[in-house]
């Protein structure tokens, strides 16, 4: 089949065109062409019936960036992976192929919805395969070294000189003998027979793969435990990493892990690994730089969708994002942060269930405090007044939240004649005063690092 006539450049790449939103929005132009909706309803209408003409830019836009697409195919254009693309569509379909960054090879979707960047991450078989390489060629031709190989008859011929005739067990007799299960049942004294060998107190096979190495103890006094038998299991098959078990026949035993992806080897008591949640939070005594593998400080940092961080993150479900405020940007993710647009820090507190949710932010405050102090001067012998005297308030209360003409009132209502004096002082308090204070109500704190667990 003919190739069709081929583009040579996008319509209008030099001319007038306007960038094609992909989504319409109110603030914009009635008769503005999107992606989402094409040209609006008033676009289809009659100008004498209110109607606005389609842009002659929107045109061209539409038609330079589909036939942008159609000319970097007919140039023969592979298109490459884009993270804010993949992000943008739900990710790449299974089936879809693609060229890696450096021209070299081509992947293969195996899944639907894939985010996964095949240039940069660790692991893709789950998620791609290669189909295509630059040197495939070369690489098949290698396989097979070239030379003179033998036929069919010349093999035939050659063997029947090597093999001297005779009696030879028949293909039932070597399939009964060799039949695995079977191995060393024709043995009359097992036991001897792994005496003989030297491997009394040594490996024992299991049906699993796995391995036991068997010792006594004989002395409680040397070791300071009881008499009996210790067994020492290896494990590797269907495990991660190979597993060590130290083991008594009362049942209790340790379990070792040789190693883990760090180097180290854990030790747990009765086969129990706890291993934290991916999101989990924990205040680390340690500062940012110190943290275990794993964890990263909750700071607000940025990493690429593609990066192993990223990827943690954005496996997070819909609702623990926007719980914590963890957004995609330009293609980057940020880790959540207690500290808020004023630069103060939360404390964490548990949910109630209403207000108090997940991710929820209440703002500081404190109890409200509130009074004042209305103080009537007293007359002294020398007949003058003086401000320390009987302190009055409205109802009798002395927090009450009174005005002036109404505490003057109570105070000259009062029945007590010597009393009656016009004078009224008011008297204010200021809690910084006497306690420290500062812009946030906060109680007595000690600093630590608030680390979430990635895992990576």
């Amino acid at each position: 089949m003919k190739n069709p006539k081929l583009i040579v450049k996008p319509f209008a790449k030099n001319g007038q065109k306007n960038v094609i939103p992909e989504n319409y929005e109110t603030s914009m132009e009635s008769n503005q062409a999107t992606w989402d909706q094409g040209f609006g309803q008033i676009t289809m209408l009659p100008v004498a019936a209110g109607g606005l003409p389609p842009k002659g830019q929107d045109f061209n836009g539409i038609f330079n960036q589909v036939s942008e697409s159609i000319v970097y195919l007919s140039q023969g254009g592979r298109f490459k992976f884009s993270a804010e693309y993949a992000e943008a569509i739900g990710g790449y379909q299974k089936g879809a192929i693609l060229q890696s960054d450096d021209e070299k090879k081509e992947y293969l979707s195996l899944i639907d919805n894939n985010k996964v960047n095949f240039n940069v991450a660790p692991d893709i078989s789950a998620s791609w395969k290669v189909v295509t390489t630059d040197d495939m060629l070369t690489q098949i031709a290698g396989k097979q070294p070239k030379g003179e190989y033998a036929t069919k008859t010349e093999l035939a011929n050659g063997l029947s000189g090597k093999q001297p005739t005779g009696d030879y067990a028949t293909e039932t007799d070597l399939g009964t003998k060799l039949t695995k299960s079977e191995n060393g049942a024709d043995i009359p004294n097992k036991q001897k027979f792994i005496e003989n060998l030297g491997l009394e107190d040594s490996a024992h096979l299991l049906s699993d793969g796995n391995q036991i190495f068997k010792s006594g103890i004989s002395s409680e006094q040397s070791l300071g435990v009881k008499k009996g038998a210790v067994f020492i299991e290896t494990s590797i098959a269907g495990n991660t990493h190979p597993v060590t078990k130290l083991k008594r026949s009362t049942g209790s035993e340790i379990e070792v892990l040789w190693p883990s992806e760090s180097g180290k080897i854990l030790i747990h008591k009765d086969i129990e690994k706890i291993t934290p949640k991916i999101g989990e939070f924990n205040q680390s005594p340690f500062r940012a730089s110190e943290l275990s593998a794993g964890w990263y400080s909750c700071n607000g940092d940025l990493y690429d969708l593609t990066s192993p961080q990223g990827q943690a993150l954005n496996s997070l479900s819909a609702n623990y994002k926007i719980d914590w405020g963890i957004k995609v940007s330009n293609g980057k993710i940020n880790m959540p942060t207690p500290r808020q647009t004023d630069g103060k820090t939360a404390i964490l507190r548990p949910v109630n269930g209403t207000a108090r949710l997940p991710g929820s932010v209440e703002g500081d405050a404190m109890r409200r405090l509130q009074g004042d102090f209305y103080a009537r001067g007293v007359m002294q012998a020398d007949g003058k007044r003086s401000s320390v005297g009987a302190a009055w308030g409205k109802n009798a209360s002395l927090f009450s939240n009174a005005s002036r003409s109404t505490d003057e009132q109570a105070i000259m209502l009062n029945t007590i004649a010597d009393y009656k004096y016009e004078v009224v002082d008011r008297v204010m308090f200021d809690t910084q005063n006497t306690v420290p204070s500062s812009d946030e109500f906060r109680m007595l704190n000690m600093g630590v690092t608030l680390t979430m667990y990635l895992g990576v």
